[in-house]
């Protein structure tokens, strides 16, 4: 839903790799298709990598279209690593419920399909929990519970069936 090739300098600075006549080719589609979305777009883009691979005469013109429509994706889907993310070890990506070092914010596991309505200031912090605990004195009744609710059932139970099931293929079945 981020409809990127929509919105903000995203299709015009993929298109600056294209043709003047393929450009021109995408402004007529956006002009005669006002509402189309970015996959909409994105096929058009293939046509033109279509186009210009069925009229390369060279090795050279098809072997340079090959990576054109996967740098886009990579340049525009992949997550980007800055360099303290690589050197030091308190930016490594985290694993769920370890608690950020500055904000006190909890990285907590979410819901793909829900994706679009998370909002990283509304997970919990380190101190909003010492309260829950304080109040109710329950670790399941703290703001963590619909986090570590998703992180059961859509992860370790699934884990845990894939486990039995390989164990049983592996050591066969053992029930007398």
């Amino acid at each position: 839903a981020q409809d990127i090739l929509r919105k903000g300098p995203h299709l015009a600075n993929i298109l600056d790799v294209y043709a003047s006549a393929e450009k021109d080719a995408v402004s007529k589609y956006m002009k005669d298709n006002p509402e189309a979305t970015s996959q909409q777009i994105w096929v058009q883009l293939e046509k033109i990598v279509a186009e210009r691979a069925r009229s390369a005469t060279t090795f050279k013109q098809k072997q340079d279209l090959k990576p054109m429509l996967k740098d886009t994706i990579i340049q525009y889907t992949y997550p980007r690593l800055d360099i303290n993310v690589s050197k030091q070890m308190n930016h490594l990506l985290k694993s769920p419920f370890v608690v950020h070092p500055k904000t006190g914010r909890v990285c907590v596991p979410i819901d793909p399909d829900k994706v679009d309505n998370f909002n990283p200031l509304e997970v919990p912090t380190i101190g909003r929990l010492v309260e829950d605990l304080n109040r109710t004195g329950d670790v399941r009744q703290t703001s963590l519970k619909e986090y570590t609710h998703y992180f059961e059932v859509h992860f370790l139970q699934p884990l845990e069936r894939e486990t039995d099931r390989e164990m049983q293929r592996s050591t066969g079945d053992l029930s007398f």
